[in-house]
């Protein structure tokens, strides 16, 4: 005797193992070799859908194991044979095609009589097999659960698809974003160049880099040209700045040479209307620091 109330719940697990490949996009082969259950594994595949195949007419050995010497080797090179899963109408009639799936590590579903062992498969399911009625509840069950499946499999790839596209359109977006702001970056630092008459040191500063001495001294001579016959070097200390300025001799013995046009720049604000600069050791005397 079989009882129906452990039947229901093995029915469904099956239904769900077969749901499960269905929506992963995996196929799914029905057998049924008795000639009354050839109609019933035909249907069940129509049913489910073209991730569905059935086997009615009997096993040939070795499908699985040596396909290439029955299909050929360009056919079993180019199309998947194995399935992902295999649903046994009839088990004790198809031992050899069990074995055949255990060593391809194929996943079963089988409906068990009480005279099979339920280990012979994967997904049991306590039922009368000898019943073409049971047969065909059981294989009306799983199409039609594979046929949910196969509708969650179209789903997910449509899902991907426009995942794809969108991910593409925020990809362009982003690079006309970046593109933009590129322009706007270059359109303010010509704006800046306009109204600075230092756009080298305004540039450095964009660019958020603090200029160097150097970089300015230079900017400094390009933009006025009464700079550019100073030779300017660096002193080592206030002395042999404040005597190079002078025209005297420094302490470290560095001489600098003093051009007229220096001296005239200190004319006017000379009251004396001296055009030498008053000095003592190297530093500025007091009455010339007045004068500054």
């Amino acid at each position: 005797m079989i009882d129906l109330d452990a039947t229901l719940p093995h029915l469904r697990r099956a239904a769900n193992v077969v749901r499960g490949v269905a929506a992963a996009g995996g196929t799914i082969i029905f057998v049924g070799t008795k000639p009354e259950l050839g109609p019933t594994v035909r249907k069940a595949a129509i049913r489910m859908g073209h991730n569905a195949f059935h086997i009615a007419d009997g096993w040939t050995p070795g499908m699985f194991t040596n396909k290439h010497a029955i299909f050929g080797f360009e056919v079993a090179a180019n199309i998947r044979i194995v399935p992902d899963l295999v649903v046994f109408l009839n088990p004790l009639q198809n031992m050899q095609a069990i074995r055949e799936c255990a060593l391809e590590h194929v996943p079963t579903i089988g409906i068990i009589d009480s005279n099979v062992d339920p280990r012979v498969v994967l997904y049991p399911i306590p039922a009368n097999d000898d019943s073409i009625r049971t047969g065909e509840l059981v294989a009306g069950v799983l199409s039609i659960a594979g046929r949910e499946g196969l509708e969650m499999w179209r789903q997910t790839l449509k899902n991907r698809v426009s995942e794809r596209e969108q991910a593409s359109r925020d990809e362009e977006e982003e690079a006309r974003l970046e593109e933009e702001e590129e322009l706007e970056r270059e359109e303010r630092l010509k704006e800046s160049k306009k109204s600075n008459p230092y756009p080298e040191l305004q540039e450095a500063s964009y660019r958020r880099a603090r200029p160097s001495m150097a970089e300015t001294i230079e900017v400094a001579r390009q933009h006025q040209p009464q700079f550019n016959k100073r030779p300017l070097q660096p002193a080592s200390s206030w002395k042999d700045f404040a005597g190079a300025m002078a025209g005297e001799e420094s302490t470290s013995g560095q001489g600098r040479e003093v051009f007229d046009e220096d001296a005239a720049l200190f004319e006017d604000e000379d009251e004396a209307g001296e055009s030498e600069l008053e000095w003592n050791d190297g530093e500025p005397t007091e009455s010339y620091q007045r004068r500054r």
